[in-house]
């Protein structure tokens, strides 16, 4: 009977011993450390490019906005004769939310009021916070966000300045006691006079043209308050001077109708 050796039905040539090139150590030691460095960048371009997609999901923008903020925007930002809505977000809006952080987006928004001969305005960093991530809706009780009482003179931010309480009465012509424990760490500005009431609807129409477009539909709304306001002023001063919440009363009927429209 004849035996059969485990290795003579392989050619000899598919041994690895013979397939190894006659080379001297340093040939193999070079050939190994190129083989090395290839396999190594492979695995840092890997590791780069997986490093780059999990940033690009963390980076801000439009397109990373949930997609309910993302409707409001484009909502408010309809052209006319506001039937549908937009189908981008502003320029503007859009640069904002592509920042790096709320800071920066602090001081896009102020160059850009400032270039709007908003002078006497500057935006609040909580307020740009809120822009930056498309956070504008308030609550019912709360003026937060995207809101008319955080929108007065310059000149004015230390004297007009309250804390909620007064707010609130302000706002309702009475106190609210079970809110203000909730609230009191919140900051709002209340018109003294017609002027600051005016400004404050001013500035605040100013920021909504550069979010959402200056023919935006909250832009209409917005002139035809301030049209009223300045055409009736005397009318708005003898109501004052009567009731000393009158003119914030006036302001709490914009700010609720505005979010009312953003929220649709």
């Amino acid at each position: 009977m004849t035996t059969t050796s485990p290795n003579q039905n392989i050619p000899t040539s598919s041994l690895p011993i013979n397939n190894f090139p006659d080379q001297s150590s340093s040939d193999v030691f070079q050939s190994l450390t190129v083989n090395t460095l290839i396999e190594l960048k492979n695995s840092l371009e890997y590791s780069r490019l997986k490093n780059e997609k999990n940033e690009e999901k963390k980076e801000p923008g439009f397109a990373k906005l949930p997609s309910h903020r993302q409707q409001m925007i484009l909502n408010a930002s309809a052209p006319s004769p506001y039937t549908n809505p937009a189908t981008v977000p502003t320029e503007f809006f859009a640069s904002v939310l592509a920042e790096k952080s709320a800071f920066k987006a602090k001081l896009l928004i102020d160059h850009k009021l400032n270039s709007a001969n908003v002078k006497r305005f500057k935006i609040s960093p909580a307020l740009a916070a809120s822009i930056w991530i498309a956070d504008l809706i308030s609550d019912d009780i709360t003026p937060s966000n995207l809101s008319i009482w955080f929108f007065p003179e310059r000149s004015h931010t230390e004297s007009k300045e309250s804390n909620l309480e007064k707010g609130l009465w302000m706002l309702d012509g009475k106190h609210i006691r079970a809110d203000i424990p909730l609230l009191s760490k919140t900051t709002v500005y209340v018109p003294d006079g017609v002027m600051d009431a005016y400004f404050m609807v001013f500035n605040f129409r100013a920021l909504c043209q550069l979010l959402f477009g200056q023919d935006c539909e909250l832009s209409v709304f917005l002139t035809e308050w301030l049209d009223h306001m300045f055409n009736n002023r005397e009318l708005y001063i003898i109501q004052q001077e009567d009731d000393k919440t009158f003119l914030a009363q006036v302001l709490q009927c914009i700010y609720q109708s505005t979010h009312l429209y953003l929220d649709s």
